[in-house]
């Protein structure tokens, strides 16, 4: 009903709206019907528009399904432009929908000036028994927070803390799980803001994002620009901002450095 409602919204404001460009953020699951049959709608109604699709759940759409295929190449069709959040985004428009023309990249971004602090402070850091992993988003299952307690179930010899930072309709049953497996060593902060956000990522030693579907996670990029190395899935726009075999993990002090390097030129690094 809520989405319908929406729908009988958008079309009165077309109708006494003289705006000619529009702009429509793709969104999660049944939110690219919806924006879908929007952006045919202000076709329609002779409106150009600009497509920001934003989930990274839309390569699984459209293998999945010859009719989400064919509906996603039509909304595709009927927008001016489609913004890309990364290469990779562009390279799978192009391969499985077509027109090539309709694509440009405008990358997600950050203020680093806002991390320079937290950077700096990352050569500060006390050595320390315990190993620090954060995940930092969104608490469902699609992010692979569930395989996060998997795996350090199967390290429980190893001196490692795991902090969730974020919240989501799968939060309790994950902290369930976590007290089900005797997980003492998993602290769960719920959804952070700045002031939080900035401490945690000081004190945090890897950052960790398993998800099985990413857009350009601006998680990964706050992590990246506060000096923590990081772990992540190879989806989505992510082997845009982490190429394997082109990173260098430099011990200094026991604490674990993610240098951006070549590796052929610095044979001593361990890629």
């Amino acid at each position: 009903m809520a989405a319908l409602k929406r729908m009988v919204e958008f079309i009165h404001l077309l109708w006494g709206d003289s705006k000619e460009l529009l702009l429509f953020m793709g969104g999660y699951r049944a939110s690219v019907f919806e924006k879908g049959f929007m952006v045919l709608l202000a076709r329609l109604m002779g409106k150009r528009v600009i497509l920001l699709p934003r989930t990274g759940l839309l390569p699984s759409f459209v293998e999945r399904s010859k009719i989400m295929r064919l509906f996603v190449t039509w909304v595709v069709r009927c927008s001016y432009r489609v913004v890309c959040q990364s290469l990779s985004w562009k390279s799978f428009f192009v391969q499985r929908i077509g027109y090539p023309e309709k694509y440009v990249i405008i990358s997600n971004w950050i203020d680093l000036e806002s991390y320079r602090e937290v950077l700096e402070q990352q050569f500060k850091k006390p050595v320390k028994p315990a190993v620090t992993v954060l995940y930092l988003g969104w608490v469902i299952r699609d992010k692979g927070v569930f395989e996060l307690l998997v795996a350090l179930d199967l390290l429980r010899d190893m001196n490692i803390e795991l902090w969730i930072a974020g919240d989501g309709q799968d939060l309790t049953d994950l902290q369930n799980q976590a007290a089900d497996k005797g997980l003492s060593n998993v602290t769960f902060f719920g959804w952070v803001f700045k002031d939080k956000k900035m401490e945690l990522l000081k004190k945090a030693d890897i950052f960790v994002l398993p998800s099985y579907f990413e857009g350009l996670p601006n998680a990964l990029l706050e992590a990246m620009a506060s000096g923590i190395p990081v772990i992540a899935s190879n989806v989505g726009g992510i082997p845009d901002l982490i190429t394997s075999g082109k990173m260098a993990f430099w011990l200094y002090r026991g604490i674990p450095w993610c240098w951006p390097i070549n590796c052929d030129s610095w044979p001593k690094a361990k890629c």
